[in-house]
């Protein structure tokens, strides 16, 4: 897993749009000579996976998509939160990101994470994915697609999944119970079972 431009151990700029982080990690994956990769992405690393499968097809035989949209509208009044009060944002992140069935320990280390984010990457990152809109492309992707979401989803809810399914032709879905957004958090195990399922059924 890589950190994105600007973000974690990363040098750079973060970026304003999904697009641009595509074309980051497609430069990434020429730097290290990946020898086909499968991008899999949670959230607006979902969208960047849709992206990467539209701008740079024939890179990839599959993708992965996981509590993902393709549109993923925010809240405005989300961008006020983030630049004027982060530990309010991150207790929203927690509010709504996690299913209630999830343990406080389970959630720590990411919440912890989140607290240390620069409001100006996260408020970019919104920004993001605020302007990502990619459902009038969903059908030139004909390569193998997993959509993974879950029951507890508050911030991209299932409908995101199903739709998703009903217009990439061959998308194959996987629908976790008692998780929320961060389902590979969560859940880790049935994750990865559905992802090396997804895997093994086309040879990949």
């Amino acid at each position: 897993a890589l950190d994105l431009p600007g973000h974690g151990e990363s040098a750079g700029r973060a970026r304003r749009q999904v697009e641009a982080y595509a074309a980051a990690v497609a430069d990434f994956m020429d730097a290290i000579a990946a020898p086909l990769p499968i991008p899999c992405g949670l959230s607006m690393g979902g969208a960047i996976a849709q992206q990467l499968l539209l701008d740079h097809a024939p890179r990839f035989r599959a993708g992965i998509i996981v509590s993902s949209g393709a549109r993923l509208r925010v809240l405005p009044s989300l961008f006020d939160l983030i630049d004027t009060n982060m530990p309010g944002y991150v207790e929203m992140v927690d509010r709504m990101g996690f299913s209630p069935r999830t343990a406080a320990a389970v959630k720590r280390p990411f919440l912890e994470a989140s607290l240390e984010a620069r409001p100006e990457v996260a408020h970019g990152d919104f920004k993001a994915c605020d302007r990502f809109d990619v459902i009038g492309r969903l059908s030139e992707i004909s390569v193998p697609v997993l959509v993974v979401s879950a029951e507890d989803d508050q911030l991209t809810p299932p409908k995101y999944a199903d739709f998703l399914v009903q217009r990439i032709a061959s998308a194959a879905r996987a629908h976790i119970p008692e998780a929320g957004h961060f389902v590979p958090i969560e859940i880790p195990l049935e994750v990865n079972a559905a992802i090396c399922r997804f895997l093994d059924a086309h040879g990949l």
